[in-house]
């Protein structure tokens, strides 16, 4: 059986679902988790549509932080992005990582580079090696990298709505579309622009007739060397006059198939979910029971939840498995979080500790992650992600300090009750200065 890789455009499909799909918030800190459970369920679910063409191999590719390539030769490349929604959107990516490796799959980056290049170098590899391929997002970039019986498309929305119709995307598929084959879409793309990354194009030049000009000449250098012949007065005067804007936008549709990736294609197999672990993620990210409905399971299920009686057990299934590693996001240090929503902020902190076999005593070479809440010890990777506020080590042990004190001697303050939402009717209002005494 030919390998099948899983490529998972995250960045892309966390920016489609936070538009797409209803807003989700975590109840007790407020933070925008939609996204991420979205990912959850559409991963969960496909994994187990598969099941007439498994996949062996499986990654989550993301966008390295910060600007790429494309933003040093082109400054406006994505400008048009909302940055209000863009910051929401990005608290969420972090979270993805973690997860990502829970669900069996191998978070991949680069810097310097976008998820689509990543993904277009890696299906390539792919190819190369004998291995079939099947990205996995919304993506119209992608269509460049079709190729049919090595490399497909998946749109995850189209599957989410309804998991029983094909969602595959072929040569056909991109033809019907673009109105050229694969290998031609970054030349029309190119000429028509695109307004999601904002690439403005050529003015005048819609998506037909930038394919009409490529299957009449065959490739952007080709309409520009023969401008003169095209029909259109306006097109050919607006082609004469912005030929190296017409190139420097080709550079930005064309997806780089040579990422320095330090990570290879046999390093990402596809590893088997524990149930026990998701669901207690899942509880963790979202405690409201209609998350069922995404992932087809009972998050109450008796058989599953209540055998964990030692709180880290389902953590050590991780840790003490060979090969595993304690992923590095975040790391450890320390917080402030919220115990409930509209609470005040408490001291969090996160750090690693060696276990040792209960049986030998012996140091296992592996770690064990800790958390700890307001003093209290807390299940580590459930609560870890919630903890978005990292402060320094002085910070950290003042508040400590100052919810000691505030116990003993300030009962009236909120940090004296943490689990209580501050109730701000009933706080005093500023007295006026200006305001004259009756």
């Amino acid at each position: 059986m030919t390998d099948h890789l899983i490529l998972i455009d995250c960045s892309a499909f966390a920016y489609r679902a936070y538009y797409a799909l209803p807003a989700r918030r975590r109840e007790d800190s407020g933070e925008p988790v939609g996204a991420v459970l979205g990912f959850m369920s559409l991963v969960y679910r496909m994994l187990g549509a598969a099941q007439a063409d498994p996949p062996t191999h499986a990654a989550a590719i993301f966008d390295y932080p910060g600007k790429n390539f494309r933003h040093r030769i082109f400054p406006e490349y994505k400008a048009n992005r909302d940055p209000a929604r863009s910051l929401e959107l990005s608290k969420q990516l972090p979270l993805m990582r973690p997860i990502a490796e829970v669900l069996g799959l191998t978070p991949v980056e680069c810097k310097g580079y976008e998820a689509d290049d990543v993904i277009a170098t890696l299906a390539a590899r792919a190819r190369e090696q004998g291995k079939r391929s099947t990205i996995v997002s919304s993506d119209k970039d992608y269509a460049q990298c079709v190729v049919d019986g090595w490399t497909e498309i998946v749109d995850p929305m189209q599957f989410s709505r309804d998991p029983s119709k094909p969602s595959r995307k072929l040569e056909a598929d991109v033809i019907k579309k673009f109105g050229v084959p694969p290998a031609q879409v970054p030349d029309v793309q190119a000429l028509a622009g695109d307004s999601v990354d904002g690439i403005p194009g050529i003015a005048g030049v819609g998506l037909d007739k930038a394919a009409a000009l490529i299957r009449r000449f065959g490739s952007l250098e080709e309409v520009l060397k023969h401008h003169r012949e095209v029909r259109w007065l306006q097109i050919r005067s607006e082609l004469a006059r912005h030929a190296d804007d017409a190139r420097l936008y080709l550079k930005l549709t064309t997806l780089k198939r040579n990422v320095p990736l330090k990570i290879d294609i046999a390093d990402m197999a596809i590893r088997p979910i524990m149930k026990s672990h998701l669901i207690q993620v899942v509880k963790a990210l979202d405690p409201n029971a209609h998350v069922q409905a995404l992932f087809g399971f009972d998050l109450e299920d008796e058989r599953v939840v209540d055998r964990i009686e030692d709180p880290y057990e389902w953590w050590r299934e991780e840790l003490i498995a060979p090969g595993q590693k304690i992923p590095a996001i975040p790391p450890c240090g320390f917080y402030e979080t919220r115990i409930v929503r509209g609470g005040p902020l408490v001291p969090a902190r996160i750090w690693r500790e060696p276990y040792t076999e209960p049986i030998t005593g012996k140091d296992s070479g592996k770690d064990v992650l800790r958390c700890e809440i307001n003093g209290k010890a807390k299940d580590a990777f459930a609560h870890y992600m919630i903890c978005h506020h990292p402060v320094e080590e002085s910070k950290y042990r003042f508040e400590v300090a100052d919810f000691a004190h505030a116990k003993a001697f300030r009962p009236d303050d909120p940090k004296a009750t943490p689990t209580k939402t501050i109730d701000i009717t009933r706080q005093k209002a500023p007295r006026n200065p200006r305001r004259k005494e009756a």
